[in-house]
């Protein structure tokens, strides 16, 4: 009997683990504020239409909680929002825009010591900060913070995906977008998102105790870290780690060759890691920094120059308001987020013409070019196998070997379709 009790007792604990949170829909800074502080793990936010800006630039998280936008929205809530994540919580934030200092055009407002997420109230084991669909916006100090080398937080994934970041160092170029410090983070993946116009450096790590796997993939960043103090990008990971940069892209406004020594670091520094590194079908604009060819990437301690890193140099670079690159090797037929950035104006977030959906063949998630209204998996018979609303992404690890259709439907119900193949 005092078995049967035993088991029955973990089956219900492992029940209650497994149970997905309740769900809270929000129209209210004051609402917003009492839902997070009465959130329980797995608990599901959900901001409404609102009227006006939420405000909550203090948030504390103690939780695993999501927070996002309601379906079928005309356009993204926006919130004057800071998080800051406690022991054992962890955060998603999907479909929103949130910022500090009020966006306006050119950006004038710029307040100093504020960040968008913070890990370094107290020493915390945080399982995860992952954004989808965001803008974030305007934060003086950094988007993402967990530089503080007393309360080290340890961090099991960061994820970025179709995001468009702007501004996040505004005020100070010794701090960086993601600013890590000697936080331990075991994995981060940014991808499919444009960065632009932050004094400091991107993202940075001091850390050389944890294992890292870095991806960057389809990633635009724009005018960013020309005179900061530390590289753009730049980790001194253990044996072990794997650091990869691929169909990404770094360019500048308003840098000549003459003016180049503004730039102070380097663009790409994985010379003080041990893991491994991949390069691939990426472009630094070297031609604005003739004399700094060799510093702009370090992939190890003793190599001088890109070649055998898969790294594309360029001499002549031209992009339109949709960042496509008119003048590139054959082999480079997508770079950097394909939603791309207008140079002076607002980021462009208007629809592509080319349907694209990648990777092809696939064994487990594809991602979409841009965010559709209504996604749909449909086999060879017709079928319709997965059906999912707002995503720009699909899993299909659950599906038999084969070919499949993946039919988009943007908002105003314009239909792509695309053959797939999953292995």
């Amino acid at each position: 009997m005092k078995t049967k009790l035993l088991l029955l007792s973990a089956i219900i604990a492992l029940s209650s683990f497994n149970l997905k949170g309740a769900e809270t829909t929000v129209y209210s800074s004051a609402t917003l504020g009492t839902a997070v502080a009465n959130a329980a793990d797995g608990d599901v936010i959900i901001i409404g239409q609102c009227d006006s800006v939420l405000t909550q630039v203090a948030l504390t998280v103690t939780k695993h909680i999501t927070v996002k936008a309601a379906s079928g929205l005309v356009s993204k809530p926006t919130l004057k929002l800071g998080f800051i994540l406690k022991n054992n919580s962890s955060l998603r934030v999907e479909g929103i825009k949130f910022y500090y200092d009020t966006p306006t055009t050119p950006q004038t407002t710029n307040t100093d010591s504020k960040y968008g997420i913070q890990a370094v109230a107290e020493v915390a084991t945080i399982d995860s900060i992952v954004m989808v669909n965001c803008e974030a916006l305007n934060f003086g100090r950094g988007l993402i913070r967990a530089d503080n080398t007393t309360n080290i937080a340890t961090i099991n994934k960061i994820v970025i995906d179709n995001c468009i970041i702007s501004n996040a160092t505004s005020v100070s170029t010794s701090y960086a977008t993601i600013g890590l410090k000697t936080a331990k983070v075991s994995n981060i993946t940014i991808r499919n998102t444009t960065i632009t116009n932050g004094l400091g450096s991107v993202l940075y790590s001091e850390d050389s105790s944890t294992a890292l796997n870095l991806l960057i993939d389809h990633v635009t960043i724009f005018n960013c870290s020309k005179t900061a103090s530390k590289s753009m990008i730049a980790f001194k990971s253990p044996a072990g780690s794997n650091l990869t940069v691929s169909n990404s892209i770094v360019s500048f406004s308003g840098i000549t060759t003459a003016a180049s020594d503004t730039l102070l670091k380097n663009v790409i520094d994985f010379s003080a890691s041990a893991g491994t590194f991949s390069l691939s079908n990426s472009i630094i604009c070297p031609h604005l920094f003739a004399s700094k060819i060799v510093p702009l990437v370090k992939p190890d301690k003793t190599s001088a120059s890109w070649s055998g890193f898969g790294m594309v140099t360029v001499d002549s670079l031209s992009m339109n308001q949709n960042y496509v690159v008119s003048t590139f090797p054959t082999q480079l037929n997508t770079i950097g987020d394909p939603r791309g950035y207008k140079t002076n104006t607002a980021v462009n977030n208007s629809i592509q013409t080319k349907f694209k959906v990648y990777p092809n063949p696939a064994s487990d998630i594809i991602y979409l070019d841009q965010v559709y209204a209504k996604v749909r998996v449909i086999n060879i018979s017709g079928q319709t196998i997965v059906h999912l609303t707002n995503t720009n992404s699909c899993s299909l690890n659950k599906l038999s070997v084969g070919i499949y259709f993946v039919e988009a439907t943007t908002n105003t119900g314009q239909q792509f379709v695309q053959k797939i193949s999953k292995n």
